[in-house]
């Protein structure tokens, strides 16, 4: 008897040694995962909203820094290397780390939502036609033209995306720049193409801004 209490005794004990070794291991994880890191994508200074990115620039603008995994925001990005071309949405602090939600994939965002996109570009006669030369890459406008042969005005695309801007140079001009556009790529539908050129063969052609980016 004496014999079964000592076994059962000493069963009980390993219980309960195992389960407190368990319970330390539990306390252990969950203190140790407060000092786990990984990295993520943020800042390297402000940064304005309406700035491209690209792989050419990425290194100016963005780090990678190691955080604590509890203050990683959700949809973080985590490597330079997913950063393709992009338009920052809103601004941005240093150290601010770049998520999903804050910036515009140019490739998935813009461009794959088109069946057959083509870019083509347009020079405008002058700055009053393009809202002063301020307009930028991401902002996106209706073509409007005048007809030289009668008074009439015509909209030839609605709601056309700007993938490039620039000076009379050839120099691509960015949001907040102090230099004006006057000569502009957009991407269009395919079959768009043909109704751009007739338009834009109407005569004086103006650029009216209706929204800024997606």
């Amino acid at each position: 008897m004496k014999k079964k209490r000592m076994i059962y005794s000493l069963v009980i004990a390993l219980i309960i040694a195992i389960a407190s070794f368990i319970a330390v291991i539990a306390i252990e994880s969950i203190i140790l995962s407060g000092y786990e890191k990984k990295e993520v994508v943020v800042a390297k200074k402000d940064i304005l909203a309406k700035t491209s990115i690209s792989q050419e620039n990425i290194n100016e603008y963005f780090e990678i820094v190691e955080v604590p995994i509890d203050m990683i925001q959700e949809n973080s990005i985590t490597s330079l290397e997913e950063v393709g071309e992009y338009i920052i949405k809103c601004d941005m602090q240093k150290k601010e780390q770049l998520t999903i939600n804050k910036a515009l994939n140019i490739s998935s965002d813009i461009i794959g939502k088109y069946k057959e996109p083509v870019e083509v570009s347009l020079m405008v006669d002058k700055l009053s036609d393009a809202v002063a030369g301020t307009l930028c890459k991401g902002n996106r406008v209706d073509i409007v033209a005048k007809s030289e042969d009668k008074d009439g005005i015509a909209v030839v695309l609605e709601n056309v995306y700007i993938s490039g801007a620039y000076d009379s140079n050839g120099t691509e001009v960015y949001a907040n720049a102090e230099i004006s556009s006057i000569v502009f790529n957009f991407i269009i539908e395919k079959e768009d193409y043909l109704t751009f050129l007739s338009g834009v063969a109407l005569g004086d052609v103006q650029l009216v801004k209706v929204s800024d980016i997606d």
